[in-house]
């Protein structure tokens, strides 16, 4: 009798589970799965975010694993300032192309001379060559010192604080983005943490660059302290398999798929354990 129960308890269950992927497969046909990421509106790989003192993540060096349950914190600091150009350089500056705010700053070759630094009016009668109206950087020893420390001293410092400042500074205006389409869209926009990105080309030779695995996440914004965190959904994180952009022809047996389900669902709720995720 116990038997015949298990067993009719088991027809139930595989009928519902080949009724659910039905109906999955069904609405992928009314709907184009997103199979790169790049689809998305926003990416932030955790591998990618800065050492900076404004940023917190769970994968870096300044760990956060004491703050419970927090995945990344990031902070908005002040952004340093850049060193003024010594006096004695000004007049030698090569401004270049705006836009690149790291870019190395140089010194020009030559400048146009000045007339009050001619001994001789004649030097710029029309007669004078090109050569007696610029000044040459090679000439002013110590232009060029008073650059070379400049350089050493002041601004390759300053780029050394400026670099992950700048990234961390983008990524809080990413996330604030972020947090702008999830108040104003809700339900209707997800959060999700991916974890096992499989990029593959198909027998078909479409490319897919998606996670395999993903999880609710949650994103809140304290605006007295201009800080926000991330960390898990707190309705759970609920760990699953995404297969919606493999074709299902090219997806595991229904078996393997529930087993990665009921392994998925016996971990939904420590996504950074490796050695679970592993196995």
């Amino acid at each position: 009798m116990n038997v015949s129960k298990a067993n009719e308890e088991n027809v139930i269950r595989d009928r519902a589970t080949r009724l659910f992927t039905y109906l999955k497969e069904l609405a992928l046909l009314k709907t184009k799965p997103t199979r790169d990421l790049s689809g998305y509106d926003a990416v932030v790989w955790f591998h990618e975010i800065p050492e900076h003192k404004g940023c917190l993540s769970i994968l870096s060096s300044q760990t956060v694993e004491s703050q419970d349950g927090l995945w990344l914190e990031v902070r908005r600091s002040k952004e340093p300032q850049r060193p003024p150009i010594p006096t004695s350089c000004g007049a030698w500056l090569d401004k270049g192309p705006d836009g690149d705010h790291l870019a190395e700053p140089r010194l020009k070759d030559s400048i146009p001379r000045s007339p009050e630094h001619n001994s001789s009016p004649d030097l710029w009668s029309h007669s004078a060559s090109p050569s007696a109206q610029v000044e040459q950087l090679a000439d002013h020893p110590d232009i060029v010192g008073d650059w070379e420390n400049y350089l050493k001293n002041a601004w390759q410092p300053w780029a050394e604080v400026y670099r992950p400042w700048k990234s961390a500074n983008d990524l809080y205006f990413q996330l604030f983005s972020i947090h702008e389409q999830l108040k104003k869209l809700g339900e209707r926009y997800e959060l999700l943490l991916g974890l096992g990105l499989l990029t593959w080309e198909t027998p078909d030779n479409q490319i897919i660059k998606r996670h395999l695995v993903v999880g609710d996440a949650y994103l809140t914004f304290d605006a007295d302290r201009a800080k926000f965190s991330l960390q898990g959904a707190p309705e759970g994180i609920r760990l699953r398999f995404e297969t919606d952009m493999v074709d299902p022809n090219d997806l595991p047996s229904l078996e393997q798929q529930r087993e990665i389900d009921t392994l998925l669902t016996s971990i939904e709720e420590s996504p950074w354990d490796k050695d679970d995720l592993v196995s």
